[in-house]
Order: structure tokens, then C-alpha cells, then sequence
């Protein structure tokens, strides 16, 4: 066995790591969201992209990741750690509190846009099942890139702030359902119809998320309280990283996703007083890991599906934007916010989001989607996220014009409302 195969992927993890850690905090400094980065960065050196002359240019083939699957196995440890550092920022008292935006806002928003989406995925042909996997996903904002844009502009505290994170919550909720329904869809294909296998995806899932939180409780809170008094950091880390790993891999055995099962960990976790030192411990890993998901997604971006679609995929991206951007707009103005904030919270939560590369992979794995329609959206999705920064720049000018035009007379918004909270 030479070198090589004894440490395998040894090239793309050394490559990974640089990128990492020489790229990444060159692009923080020019203000460039790090999602951004490695999707761009992913697109550029992956097999559709440079990596694609190396076998004119073989030096080359040292600077690029040749393969997609080549980082596969570390981006599903990323999905899965995204989804549990989710779960940790889903307590049940926090949802509670922000009910009425969460349940309100944000289910009216998924509820809308899926059907609004749906719909037009049948009129092109989409049969029921992926017009509803692709409905609802497409309904999805990405939570990495508004959380971290609203972050950077001190906004999480103002009103729009709150409404945009009770959205982004409860779309993070809707992904339970959803990947239990893609699960049982793929395992029972055919065999039934799909309104009885929408119900048993809703009772499957609910039942077993109900006893793992329920036995999770009492099995995982008594170990945390054991390892806390002993005192022992890195048995802390491997207790975090075993409750992680180890639900998620329940809900796989039970036929569920993997990603679920972290979500459901992060979320029973949140219910103890460790919560804060298991985001302290887990912080390192997360910005790693969510790196490898994004860069993997954008290696599996098709530039030259771009070229060859020249029209249908930019027009896609507008669509997208605008019929979401048109919905959220017109369901903040319902809640209370202003004209000019409702069409900026439109434009910021408009783009596709990274849930997308996860559920349409999976349903492109058990064939519920066609691999062409599957790879046309999720360029569409890619390109959507790409451009979410200058769109929701644009919203924030559209938006003050907006009220400056209605109200003349009126203070401008409060854009550093640190300590707000909501109501």
C-alpha cells in the first residue's frame, strides 16, 4: 500500500485547510460572507471549474478538488453539525415565547410560498411528489447568510431582525417533516398513494421525534450532569460529539435522515443549563465542517449548465426572488411592519437557502426528482445565494426610500437596535 491510499484524501484535506486557513480571513477582511467564500471558492476549484483543465494543466490538479465526492464524507459531518447548532438555538421556552411570529409569520410564509412554488413546478411538468419536495424546500431562506447579514449590520435586535429570525426558524422546523416525507417517499415509492404517505410521514416523524426528545431527556441530561462534576473537558467534548453522532444515527436506523436526528440532539440539549458550554466546545468544529458542506455545494455547481441556459436559469433566480420577496413583503406589512421594511424583508429572505443541497440531494438519491431538474435547481439556488448580499443591499435602499416617500416626515429606521427584544 503506497503512501497515497494509506492517507486518503490527504491532497484535499491539506487544500481545504489552507483555504481555510490563508483564503477565508483574507476574504473576512474585504467584509465577504464566509458562505459566500467557499460556495464561490467551491464553484471555482471544483470539477467544473478549474479542476476540469488539469488534464492539459496536471499542476493544476494539485490546486483543485477533482472530485465532488472527494470531501463528501466531511461535508455530511457539516449538514449534521449545521443542523445540531440549529437544534441548540430551538429551545421550547424560546419558541414559546416568539410564538405568534414563529407559528404566525413563519408558517404562513413556508404554507404560501410552497404552494406558490409548487404550483409552478407542476406546470412545467413536475409530477406531485416533486412539486411538493420542491415547493416547500424552495420556500427556505438561507439561514447562514441572513443570520450572518443581520449580524453584521447590528439588525438581529429590531423588529425586522426578530420577524426575519421567527421565519428562519420555523423554516428550519418545517425541514423535520419534510426530510421524514422524502424518506418514506423513497422507501415506499409506488406502493401507496401520496396523501397516505403524507399522513405517515407526519405520524412516523412525530412519533419518533416524540421518543428519542422524551428518552433523550432523561438518558442525556443525567450523563452531562456526571461529566460536568468530574471536570473533564475533553470527555465533555466527546459526550457532545457522542450525542450528536449517536441520535443521529438512531433516526438513520429508524429510516429517517442523519441530519434530522442532529437537529433533534442540538434541541434536546438546548433543554439543559449545558447548552452554552456545549456551543462554546462545538464552535471550532462548526465553522470547519459548515465550510466543507458549502464548498462541497459548490463543487457540485454546473457553470456550464449556466452557459448553456442562458435565459432559463437567470430568469429562474428573478423568479424566485421576486415571488418569495412578494410574499414575505406582503405577510410583514399584514404583522405590522412598514411598507419599507416589509419590501426589505422580502429581498433579504428572497434567495434559495442551503437546505435545498440537502433535500434535493437526498431526493435525487431515491429518485424523486429528475437529475436534470435537480441540477437546474439547484443552480438556480446557488446563483440565488450568491447574489443575496447585493440584494438585500438593495432592499435596504428600495426599503428607505419607500417610507422616506410615504411617511416624509418620519425618523429614519434604527439600524443599531443592540438590546431590543421582541414582543
Amino acid at each position: 500500500m503506497d503512501a497515497h491510499d494509506s492517507v486518503p484524501f490527504l491532497k484535499e484535506i491539506i487544500l481545504f485547510l489552507t483555504l481555510a486557513g490563508v483564503l477565508m480571513p483574507l476574504l473576512g477582511r474585504l467584509k465577504v460572507n464566509p458562505v459566500l467564500g467557499f460556495l464561490t471558492v467551491g464553484t471555482l476549484l471544483g470539477p467544473y471549474g478549474l479542476a476540469s483543465f488539469a488534464a492539459d494543466l496536471p499542476w493544476l490538479a494539485w490546486l483543485t478538488f477533482g472530485r465532488p465526492e472527494d470531501v463528501e464524507f466531511l461535508a455530511e459531518l457539516g449538514v449534521i453539525f449545521l443542523m445540531f447548532m440549529i437544534g441548540l438555538d430551538m429551545s421550547v421556552e424560546r419558541l414559546w415565547s416568539m410564538r405568534r411570529l414563529v407559528f404566525g409569520l413563519g408558517g404562513l410564509q413556508v404554507l404560501l410560498t410552497a404552494a406558490a412554488i409548487g404550483l409552478v413546478a407542476a406546470q412545467f411538468g413536475n409530477p406531485v411528489e416533486a412539486s411538493v419536495i420542491l415547493g416547500t424546500v424552495l420556500a427556505f431562506s438561507s439561514t447562514a447568510i441572513v443570520m450572518q447579514l443581520l449580524i453584521q449590520r447590528r439588525e438581529l435586535g429590531t423588529p425586522l431582525g426578530q420577524s426575519s429570525f421567527a421565519i428562519l426558524l420555523f423554516q428550519d422546523l418545517a425541514v423535520v417533516p419534510l426530510l421524514v416525507l422524502i424518506s418514506i417517499l423513497g422507501a415506499t415509492s409506488g406502493e401507496s398513494s401520496f396523501g397516505f404517505l403524507l399522513a405517515s410521514a407526519a405520524l412516523k416523524g412525530v412519533l419518533t421525534v416524540v421518543v428519542l426528545y422524551l428518552v433523550g431527556r432523561r438518558v442525556i441530561r443525567p450523563l452531562f450532569h456526571q461529566i460536568a462534576s468530574d471536570r473533564q473537558p475533553d470527555t465533555f467534548t466527546a459526550l457532545t460529539l457522542l450525542t450528536t453522532l449517536g441520535v443521529a444515527a438512531l433516526t438513520w436506523s429508524a429510516g429517517l435522515s442523519m441530519a434530522l436526528g442532529a437537529l433533534l440532539a442540538g434541541l434536546i440539549i438546548a433543554e439543559t443549563e449545558f447548552r452554552h458550554e456545549v456551543e462554546i466546545t462545538i464552535e471550532p468544529f462548526k465553522g470547519l465542517l459548515m465550510g466543507l458542506f458549502f464548498l462541497s455545494v459548490g463543487m457540485g455547481i454546473d457553470l456550464r449548465a449556466l452557459a448553456e441556459q442562458p435565459v432559463w436559469i437567470p430568469l429562474s433566480v428573478l423568479g424566485l426572488l421576486a415571488l418569495k420577496g412578494l410574499i414575505v413583503a406582503g405577510l410583514l406589512r399584514v404583522f405590522g411592519m412598514s411598507w419599507g421594511r416589509s419590501v426589505e424583508g422580502g429581498l433579504l429572505l428572497g434567495q434559495g437557502g442551503e437546505f435545498a443541497f440537502i433535500v434535493i440531494g437526498l431526493a435525487l438519491g431515491f429518485e424523486l426528482i429528475s437529475r436534470p431538474i435537480g441540477q437546474f435547481m439547484l443552480i438556480v439556488v446557488g446563483v440565488s445565494m450568491l447574489a443575496a448580499p447585493l440584494v438585500a443591499r438593495l432592499g435596504q435602499v428600495l426599503g428607505d426610500a419607500l417610507d422616506r416617500k410615504i411617511t416624509p416626515d418620519a425618523p429614519p429606521p434604527m439600524r443599531n437596535w443592540a438590546n431590543c427584544t421582541s414582543t
